[in-house]
């Protein structure tokens, strides 16, 4: 599938995650970004946003590759301790202290390694 037929086929992913997000399309990546105050919120979206890409995967019929899933908390350091879901279907998605975004690695502090 070409970059222009793969851009326009999940077009529309933005609108079926959920309105908590902002997802950012670029090429063949996909991050979506979630934003909270509160971590116990933090968390609740964190499995709407999963529940919602599942649905959206499944009517599309494609398969989300967990290899190239994780998760990053970019946050204060008081709460990097604090325990996310990381498990969505009996799968496990990897939470990880850096990951490359736009071409650019930076780690959960926001800096550019």
């Amino acid at each position: 599938m070409g970059p222009l037929l793969f851009i326009t086929y999940i077009n529309d992913l933005p609108r079926d995650t959920n309105c908590c997000t902002n997802d950012v399309l670029f090429a063949d990546d996909t991050s979506i970004l979630i934003t909270e105050k509160k971590y116990k919120n933090f968390n609740q979206k964190i499995r709407l946003t999963l529940d919602c890409t599942s649905r959206w995967f499944k009517a599309n019929q494609l398969v989300r590759n967990l290899m190239k899933t994780n998760i990053i908390k970019f946050c204060p350091s008081h709460f990097l301790q604090s325990q996310l879901i990381n498990e969505h279907n009996n799968s496990t998605i990897s939470v990880v202290p850096d990951t490359k975004f736009s071409g650019v690695q930076i780690d959960n502090y926001l800096n550019v390694i």
